[in-house]
């Protein structure tokens, strides 16, 4: 691999999360104003304890410890809805790429034909009905307030009712950009090790790498066995290199989940944070 393969994909972390920060930043305007370093340590903590839960589900928990106690559940419900707008778009673009894979006529998948079908109706289903959800915030506190246990949480659910929908389409542009660099960062390594495949053709393929992996249920270092097991099975069957393939998708995940889930670690260990509410 020579030097200017490597730096973009290094380059590509800071990016990463530095547009995760933003969003974040930006659903908890109307909660807690954070500076962008005190916004980035949260989301490194996040990531610290993400890497123990299925499918990184517990980001949430390391980014709220940084808000005040008081509004911690605010802070909550809005972390899930900007995880959410992630989820959108790796499941959008990873259905359309698909729908092009299954167009152009490349290798089945699966032995099953009807699976690579499932896979895309899944896809799309998912991400219509939770796009719908981060559209209409005030239907979702509604819906919520339908349990019974969450209604003694009803003035914290309000959050809800002040979240715009051009803010929401703002976190689903920063998601998007952020989905961008995660195919690019890949395409680079790929080409770094000599995977052996055009730039128009992993346009499509790695998409589908990230919809399957992400339909995947993981937990800890088994996400690295799914990235690259899937990584080979798509590319694989497309003749890419299978010993290149499983490098670049190891040093991605190192890169851009090992790495930041160590530093995150690091941070919940420094960090000052309050446990008990302000006096009233």
């Amino acid at each position: 691999m020579g030097p200017w393969y490597l730096l973009p994909p290094l380059v590509g972390i800071a990016v990463n999360w530095g547009l995760e920060t933003l969003k974040w930043r930006l659903m908890m305007r109307d909660v807690q104003h954070f500076s962008f370093r005190r916004a980035f340590a949260a989301v490194l903590a996040g990531c610290g304890i993400s890497l123990i839960t299925p499918n990184r589900t517990g980001e949430f928990i390391g980014r709220v410890l940084f808000v005040a106690p008081e509004k911690r559940i605010e802070a909550s419900v809005l972390s899930v809805l900007a995880s959410l707008s992630q989820l959108v778009v790796t499941l959008a673009c990873g259905a359309l790429a698909g729908l092009v894979w299954w167009w152009s006529g490349w290798p089945a998948l699966f032995a099953a034909q009807w699976s690579m079908g499932v896979a895309l109706l899944l896809a799309t289903c998912i991400s219509v009905v939770v796009w719908l959800v981060l559209s209409h915030p005030g239907w979702l506190r509604a819906r919520l307030l339908t349990i019974r246990p969450l209604q003694h949480w009803r003035d914290h659910l309000d959050a809800l009712n002040r979240l715009p929908l051009l803010r929401v389409v703002a976190v689903q542009a920063l998601s998007l950009l952020r989905y961008l660099v995660f195919v690019a960062q890949f395409a680079c390594l790929l080409h770094g090790f000599g995977a052996g495949l055009s730039t128009g053709v992993l346009t499509v393929a790695l998409p589908v790498i990230y919809l399957l992996a992400t339909l995947v249920p993981t937990v800890m270092f088994t996400e690295l066995g799914v990235r690259a097991g899937t990584s080979v099975l798509v590319l694989g069957s497309l003749g890419a290199d299978e010993r290149a393939v499983t490098l670049a998708a190891s040093l991605l995940w190192t890169m851009n989940v090992l790495l930041p889930a160590v530093a995150g670690s690091v941070v919940l260990l420094l960090a000052r944070i309050r446990m008990s509410r302000s006096p009233a």
